[in-house]
């Protein structure tokens, strides 16, 4: 994750935000930049409690406007499976998003048949979800960026550009 990001969104027991934001610097479980970026996953989890594991909303910035789109893209993540070589770039417009690896798929999945039929269960995969706030519509301090009209359109660009690293 880059250093665009600036906080992620304390949760309570029933997995929605607070309204408290919490510095990414007060969080070194939730960070993945820096000195923290190459640490698994799992060697995190006992930090993450009730979602087992990355059901997060992190905070790239406070513009909270209904249009995002005439805003700067901002790189948010680069992810690599040295594995494959495949490459993500996610980058967006929007003031959050939602880190997600999967802690609530079943244990009785099964992949395509291309794909071997693979178990596919927790922590098989991860989402990376631009969005707004999670509850703005219930945080007066972010409701301001779910409030559209005519003159006021919801908009914002999103790019995951796919690309295989050849080295």
């Amino acid at each position: 994750m880059s250093d665009d990001i600036k906080a992620v969104l304390a949760m309570d027991e029933h997995n929605l935000p607070t309204g408290e934001v919490i510095p990414i610097t007060e969080v070194p479980w939730m960070n993945f930049s820096g000195e923290h970026q190459g640490k698994s996953i799992g060697m995190r989890m006992e930090h993450l409690g009730s979602t087992h594991g990355y059901d997060h909303p992190y905070v790239i910035h406070t513009k909270y406007q209904p249009d995002t789109a005439s805003l700067p893209l901002r790189h948010v993540a680069e992810i690599y499976c040295p594995e494959t070589g495949i490459e993500l770039d996610f980058s967006t417009t929007d003031p959050t998003f939602q880190f997600y690896t999967g802690g609530w798929i079943a244990n009785t999945l099964k992949a395509k048949k291309d794909q071997g039929y693979v178990d596919i269960g927790p922590s098989s995969g991860f989402c990376l979800e631009a969005s707004r706030n999670p509850d703005a519509p219930n945080k007066p301090d972010w409701r301001s960026s779910v409030l559209v009209s005519r003159d006021h359109p919801y908009t914002a660009k999103t790019v995951y550009a796919f690309h295989a690293r050849l080295d």
